[in-house]
Protein backbone atom coordinates (compact mmCIF):
# COMPACT_ATOMS: atom_id res chain seq x y z
CA UNK A 1 0.00 0.00 0.00
CA UNK A 2 2.69 2.33 1.41
CA UNK A 3 4.44 1.98 -2.28
CA UNK A 4 1.67 2.30 -4.21
CA UNK A 5 1.02 5.66 -2.59
CA UNK A 6 4.12 6.58 -2.52
CA UNK A 7 4.31 6.14 -6.73
CA UNK A 8 1.44 8.35 -6.80
CA UNK A 9 2.28 11.27 -5.05
CA UNK A 10 2.65 13.80 -7.11
CA UNK A 11 3.07 16.81 -5.32
CA UNK A 12 4.81 17.38 -1.76
CA UNK A 13 5.73 20.52 0.37
CA UNK A 14 7.17 20.76 4.10
CA UNK A 15 5.62 23.85 6.65
CA UNK A 16 7.40 24.87 9.74
CA UNK A 17 6.11 27.34 11.79
CA UNK A 18 7.54 28.88 14.96
CA UNK A 19 5.61 31.11 17.75
CA UNK A 20 6.62 33.58 20.10
CA UNK A 21 3.89 33.61 22.58
CA UNK A 22 4.21 36.28 25.96
CA UNK A 23 2.21 38.74 28.15
CA UNK A 24 3.06 42.22 29.04
CA UNK A 25 1.80 44.65 31.75
CA UNK A 26 -0.91 41.98 33.09
CA UNK A 27 -0.11 41.58 36.64
CA UNK A 28 -2.60 38.26 37.78
CA UNK A 29 -0.97 34.75 36.43
CA UNK A 30 -0.86 34.26 33.02
CA UNK A 31 -2.88 30.84 32.15
CA UNK A 32 -1.44 27.87 29.97
CA UNK A 33 -3.17 29.17 26.67
CA UNK A 34 -1.46 32.85 27.47
CA UNK A 35 2.22 32.32 27.85
CA UNK A 36 4.51 29.35 25.73
CA UNK A 37 8.17 31.63 24.65
CA UNK A 38 9.10 30.52 22.00
CA UNK A 39 7.52 26.94 20.46
CA UNK A 40 7.00 25.18 17.23
CA UNK A 41 3.55 25.96 16.57
CA UNK A 42 2.84 23.22 13.26
CA UNK A 43 5.45 21.65 11.61
CA UNK A 44 4.28 18.42 9.04
CA UNK A 45 5.08 17.01 6.04
CA UNK A 46 2.14 16.24 3.15
CA UNK A 47 1.96 14.47 -0.08
CA UNK A 48 -0.91 14.83 -2.79
CA UNK A 49 -2.43 12.43 -4.76
CA UNK A 50 -4.20 13.89 -7.92
CA UNK A 51 -6.87 11.72 -9.34
CA UNK A 52 -8.20 14.10 -11.83
CA UNK A 53 -8.61 17.89 -11.95
CA UNK A 54 -11.22 18.19 -9.35
CA UNK A 55 -10.19 15.16 -7.67
CA UNK A 56 -7.44 14.45 -5.39
CA UNK A 57 -6.13 13.18 -1.91
CA UNK A 58 -3.62 14.70 0.61
CA UNK A 59 -2.27 12.77 3.43
CA UNK A 60 -0.39 14.87 6.33
CA UNK A 61 1.66 13.99 9.04
CA UNK A 62 2.85 16.25 12.11
CA UNK A 63 1.97 19.15 14.35
CA UNK A 64 -0.99 21.22 12.87
CA UNK A 65 -3.98 23.26 13.47
CA UNK A 66 -7.08 21.49 12.67
CA UNK A 67 -10.12 23.76 12.61
CA UNK A 68 -13.25 21.96 11.22
CA UNK A 69 -16.13 22.88 9.44
CA UNK A 70 -17.58 26.20 10.93
CA UNK A 71 -15.05 25.31 13.65
CA UNK A 72 -18.00 24.92 15.99
CA UNK A 73 -16.99 22.12 17.69
CA UNK A 74 -12.51 22.33 16.97
CA UNK A 75 -11.15 25.42 16.20
CA UNK A 76 -7.72 27.11 16.00
CA UNK A 77 -8.30 28.26 19.30
CA UNK A 78 -8.04 32.63 18.13
CA UNK A 79 -9.21 33.86 21.42
CA UNK A 80 -6.60 33.23 23.89
CA UNK A 81 -2.88 34.04 22.87
CA UNK A 82 -2.02 30.71 22.12
CA UNK A 83 -3.79 28.37 19.16
CA UNK A 84 -4.50 25.24 19.36
CA UNK A 85 -2.24 22.56 18.12
CA UNK A 86 -2.80 18.97 17.39
CA UNK A 87 0.33 16.19 16.47
CA UNK A 88 -1.83 14.46 14.02
CA UNK A 89 -2.14 11.97 10.88
CA UNK A 90 -5.01 13.46 8.70
CA UNK A 91 -6.36 12.74 5.21
CA UNK A 92 -8.21 15.27 3.00
CA UNK A 93 -10.22 13.83 0.26
CA UNK A 94 -11.73 16.42 -2.41
CA UNK A 95 -14.18 15.50 -5.17
CA UNK A 96 -15.38 18.79 -6.57
CA UNK A 97 -17.25 19.96 -3.85
CA UNK A 98 -17.48 17.73 -1.82
CA UNK A 99 -14.34 17.76 1.61
CA UNK A 100 -13.85 14.54 3.66
CA UNK A 101 -10.99 14.62 6.38
CA UNK A 102 -10.60 11.71 8.85
CA UNK A 103 -7.58 12.22 11.28
CA UNK A 104 -6.08 10.51 14.50
CA UNK A 105 -4.28 13.04 17.15
CA UNK A 106 -3.14 14.44 20.42
CA UNK A 107 -3.99 17.50 21.39
CA UNK A 108 -0.54 19.81 21.96
CA UNK A 109 -0.63 20.75 25.58
CA UNK A 110 1.83 23.46 25.92
CA UNK A 111 5.00 24.24 28.27
CA UNK A 112 5.86 27.56 29.81
CA UNK A 113 9.30 27.64 28.34
CA UNK A 114 10.45 27.34 24.98
CA UNK A 115 10.07 24.43 23.20
CA UNK A 116 8.49 22.39 25.54
CA UNK A 117 5.25 21.97 23.87
CA UNK A 118 4.28 18.67 23.47
CA UNK A 119 1.18 16.34 22.54
CA UNK A 120 -0.75 15.23 25.25
CA UNK A 121 0.05 11.64 26.09
CA UNK A 122 -3.36 11.43 28.12
CA UNK A 123 -5.68 12.63 25.31
CA UNK A 124 -6.38 10.85 22.30
CA UNK A 125 -8.85 12.59 19.93
CA UNK A 126 -10.20 10.97 16.09
CA UNK A 127 -13.00 11.31 14.05
CA UNK A 128 -13.60 12.34 10.41
CA UNK A 129 -15.45 15.40 9.08
CA UNK A 130 -17.63 15.40 5.44
CA UNK A 131 -18.59 18.70 3.74
CA UNK A 132 -21.16 18.45 0.75
CA UNK A 133 -23.22 20.31 -1.09
CA UNK A 134 -26.88 19.25 -0.91
CA UNK A 135 -28.34 21.99 -3.36
CA UNK A 136 -27.43 25.67 -4.38
CA UNK A 137 -26.32 27.79 -1.37
CA UNK A 138 -26.83 24.44 0.82
CA UNK A 139 -24.25 22.39 2.54
CA UNK A 140 -24.33 19.20 4.66
CA UNK A 141 -22.36 18.49 7.33
CA UNK A 142 -21.46 14.88 8.55
CA UNK A 143 -19.11 14.01 11.16
CA UNK A 144 -17.96 11.73 13.96
CA UNK A 145 -15.56 12.65 16.63
CA UNK A 146 -14.44 10.64 19.73
CA UNK A 147 -12.04 11.63 22.67
CA UNK A 148 -10.64 9.24 25.30
CA UNK A 149 -8.50 10.15 27.88
CA UNK A 150 -7.73 11.76 31.43
CA UNK A 151 -9.67 15.64 32.71
CA UNK A 152 -9.32 17.20 35.76
CA UNK A 153 -12.81 17.06 37.27
CA UNK A 154 -12.89 19.05 41.00
CA UNK A 155 -9.37 18.76 40.96
CA UNK A 156 -9.01 15.44 40.26
CA UNK A 157 -7.91 13.06 37.45
CA UNK A 158 -10.84 10.95 35.63
CA UNK A 159 -11.32 9.06 32.84
CA UNK A 160 -12.73 11.19 29.96
CA UNK A 161 -14.99 9.16 27.12
CA UNK A 162 -16.57 11.89 24.90
CA UNK A 163 -18.24 11.08 21.39
CA UNK A 164 -19.99 13.22 19.36
CA UNK A 165 -21.87 12.40 15.77
CA UNK A 166 -24.09 14.75 13.49
CA UNK A 167 -26.09 15.85 10.10
CA UNK A 168 -26.35 19.57 9.41
CA UNK A 169 -27.35 21.72 6.77
CA UNK A 170 -26.12 25.18 6.66
CA UNK A 171 -27.25 27.79 3.26
CA UNK A 172 -27.62 31.32 2.30
CA UNK A 173 -31.16 32.24 1.53
CA UNK A 174 -30.56 35.47 -0.70
CA UNK A 175 -26.91 36.25 0.24
CA UNK A 176 -28.02 37.14 3.64
CA UNK A 177 -29.80 35.34 5.83
CA UNK A 178 -28.34 31.74 7.21
CA UNK A 179 -30.29 28.99 7.99
CA UNK A 180 -29.39 25.62 9.79
CA UNK A 181 -30.79 21.96 9.65
CA UNK A 182 -29.94 19.94 12.56
CA UNK A 183 -30.82 16.64 11.22
CA UNK A 184 -29.54 14.37 14.44
CA UNK A 185 -29.25 15.59 17.56
CA UNK A 186 -25.89 15.27 18.77
CA UNK A 187 -25.03 11.98 20.60
CA UNK A 188 -23.09 13.62 22.69
CA UNK A 189 -26.13 15.58 24.07
CA UNK A 190 -27.86 11.86 24.91
CA UNK A 191 -25.58 9.11 25.80
CA UNK A 192 -22.09 9.67 24.87
CA UNK A 193 -20.48 12.82 26.65
CA UNK A 194 -20.24 10.99 29.87
CA UNK A 195 -17.40 11.19 32.21
CA UNK A 196 -16.14 7.43 33.36
CA UNK A 197 -16.32 7.89 37.61
CA UNK A 198 -13.53 5.08 38.04
CA UNK A 199 -11.21 5.26 40.86
CA UNK A 200 -8.76 7.37 40.96
CA UNK A 201 -4.92 6.02 40.25
CA UNK A 202 -2.29 7.52 42.11
CA UNK A 203 -0.15 8.14 39.72
CA UNK A 204 -2.74 9.44 37.11
CA UNK A 205 -3.17 12.24 39.62
CA UNK A 206 0.50 13.39 40.01
CA UNK A 207 1.40 12.70 36.13
CA UNK A 208 -1.90 15.56 35.95
CA UNK A 209 -0.42 17.90 38.65
CA UNK A 210 2.81 18.02 36.52
CA UNK A 211 1.58 18.98 33.65
CA UNK A 212 2.21 22.54 32.57
CA UNK A 213 -0.14 24.93 31.32
CA UNK A 214 -2.37 21.94 29.85
CA UNK A 215 -5.28 22.49 28.16
CA UNK A 216 -7.95 20.16 27.37
CA UNK A 217 -9.71 19.90 23.99
CA UNK A 218 -13.22 21.34 24.27
CA UNK A 219 -15.71 20.03 21.97
CA UNK A 220 -18.35 22.42 22.91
Amino acid sequence: MLPFIARGIRYARAFVQFGYHNVFGKTAASTGTERSQTDVQQAFVEGTIPFSDNQKLTLRVGRQEMPLGSQRLVSMREGPNIRQSFDAVRGFYKYGANNLTAFVSQPVKTGGNNFDDEGDDDQAFWGFYDTSPIVENLNADVYFLRLIGITQNLHKAQPMNIATASAQGCGIINQCSTITLNLFISLANLVAATLVHGPQHPTQATHSKQRRGSHALELS
